[in-house]
């Protein structure tokens, strides 16, 4: 068993974790993961699935990469089901763009407890060995100076955004992974229906606006990175949670949402407008 820091784990996930289940226990079973139930079924001896895609993986130092193709490119993302964002490495989404361009890209995205910003684009297809994923909003994360994403070969991270559109099974023994279609699954078509901003509690309980996406609705009302935002739609935002604001500042486009914020010492209202800034098309599913 190994020791380590599970701090940052933590701010992500939002929960508290106790540790990190790795491969060296998942290669003992067959694995059967199903993202919206939140269940996950260990079973030392299973049928596998007969109607499902099989792609095959690839083990490289107990890491399993999964071989797809991204708008007609190839390449190899680590499969991670405990990230909840696909994300592709700055190189390898030059290879992609050098022959295809997306209609729009999202910028000054950033994860919980990081100040780099990100971008966030619509990849209309990506192919699994016979599963595909269509209208899929991609990480672009930039190159760091240590870690995976510092690896002048590594691709990227396949993460719980896409996998949660079928049944998984993992036969890591067999370096398998099988995806069986999910009837009516969807990707959430309000996660980038929204005003545009990421937003934590401060120490006095209003929100602290981490981020402004840029283009964004947020951004066109000159609303600013540590700004404090003091009532959404005239709720006291003291008495609100995140997933209270979340709900506020997404859904339908063209609805208006309207703050109370103060920035460098002053308050002044203002209506921002809900948009879709990145949106996948209403028929999109997971298909084998």
């Amino acid at each position: 068993m190994l020791s380590t820091d599970l701090s940052a784990t933590f701010l992500r996930a939002g929960l508290p974790i106790d540790g990190i289940l790795g491969t060296d226990i998942l290669r003992r079973f067959i694995v059967k993961i199903d993202f919206s139930s939140g269940l996950v079924e260990f079973e030392s001896k299973a049928p596998l699935p007969v109607d499902a895609a099989v792609i095959k993986l690839e083990p490289v130092d107990d890491m399993y990469y999964v071989p797809l193709t991204l708008q007609g490119t190839p390449t190899r993302l680590l499969l991670d089901t405990g990230a909840n964002s696909t994300s592709i490495s700055s190189h390898a989404w030059s290879r992609i763009t050098a022959h295809w361009q997306p209609l729009s890209v999202l910028n000054g995205v950033r994860s919980t407890g990081s100040t780099e910003d990100a971008q966030f684009a619509l990849v209309p297809t990506i192919s699994m060995s016979g599963a595909s994923s269509r209208d899929v909003p991609l990480r672009i994360q930039p190159q760091t100076a240590q870690g995976l994403f510092g690896e002048a070969d590594f691709d990227g991270l396949l993460g719980s955004d896409i996998l949660q559109q079928f049944n998984v099974t993992l036969d890591l023994t067999n370096n398998n992974m099988y995806l069986s279609h999910k009837p009516n699954s969807r990707v959430d078509q309000y996660l980038f229906t929204t005003i545009g901003i990421q937003f934590a509690k401060d120490l006095d309980g209003y929100f602290a606006i981490m981020a402004v996406w840029d283009p964004s609705p947020a951004q066109a009302a000159g609303l600013k990175i540590g700004d404090l935002i003091l009532s959404v739609n005239q709720h006291d935002a003291r008495q609100m949670s995140l997933d209270d604001l979340s709900r506020e500042v997404h859904g339908n486009s063209g609805t208006e949402v309207h703050l109370l914020i103060e920035s460098a010492g002053r308050r002044y209202t203002v209506t921002v407008p809900i948009r879709c800034l990145l949106c996948p098309s209403p028929q999109t599913t997971a298909t084998r």
